[in-house]
């Protein structure tokens, strides 16, 4: 049997493979790691030898307004342990947050620390989801202020 992260998001992976198919030909060497282990989704280590550690979201469907994505901050319902995201617990470590979107097939990659950073300056936007789950904040998709550096297509 699957664990049970794996069969409540399935669409994760879907992130994560794109991510690692784009990011091994850029990098010496690049690992999927254990996410119970972990916090974050991927080890690459470039061809200069500096390892950087990425979280990889999947943007399935994107909600108007179109040239905006979501970062979650925080999780409701949960023990109080759990509601801060791992992606702000640990923010120092991870260095890259990249969103694989479906469907434009392109990977944006922000600087975790200044998404971190923007979100924080503007958690009064946070708004909680539909379902009631958690509490996020739509950022704009090519804000350098907001720590995009970049995007990878295939």
């Amino acid at each position: 049997m699957g664990h049970l992260f794996d069969e409540l998001d399935p669409i994760g992976k879907i992130g994560e493979a794109a991510a690692l198919d784009l990011l091994k030909p850029k990098n010496f060497a690049i690992r999927k790691v254990d996410f119970k282990k972990e916090y974050f989704d991927i080890q690459t280590v470039g061809h200069s030898g500096i390892i950087k550690n990425w979280e990889i979201k999947t943007v399935k469907e994107v909600a108007r307004p179109w040239d905006f994505y979501t970062l979650e901050l925080e999780q409701l319902n949960v023990s109080p342990a759990s509601r801060i995201p791992a992606h702000f617990k640990y923010c120092n470590d991870i260095d890259y947050m990249a969103y694989w979107d479906c469907n434009r097939q392109e990977l944006l990659v922000y600087k975790t620390k200044d998404l971190i950073k923007w979100a924080l300056e503007n958690k009064e936007k946070a708004f909680t989801i539909s379902a009631g789950t958690s509490k996020v904040i739509r950022f704009p998709r090519h804000s350098i202020t907001a720590g995009y550096v970049g995007t990878i297509k295939k």
